[in-house]
């Protein structure tokens, strides 16, 4: 997560410290955090969405906005570049 970060976010000093809130694999989402596995189908299709992985990320350097201070990610793992993210929702 580190090398993403500043890939997706920038180098803002906002963005220096976060913490991560949800790490899950895309399948195993339930309540409303299953919608984002919905959205993973209907944007890459099953098998990706399948692999993906869901990320939400605390900015507390954005507090005290809540909407702001936080990032969710759609990351997937692949074989020669590691995690990459394929969507920032937020």
């Amino acid at each position: 997560m580190v090398a993403i970060i500043p890939d997706v976010y920038g180098t803002s000093s906002e963005y220096k410290e976060w913490s991560v809130e949800v790490l899950k694999p895309m399948p195993v989402l339930t309540g409303f955090e299953q919608t984002y596995y919905k959205m993973a189908i209907n944007f890459c299709g099953d098998d990706v969405a399948n692999h993906s992985w869901f990320v939400r990320f605390r900015f507390p350097g954005l507090l005290p906005d809540q909407s702001a201070s936080v990032g969710e990610l759609f990351i997937v793992k692949e074989i020669n570049k590691g995690w990459v993210p394929w969507l920032q929702y937020h």
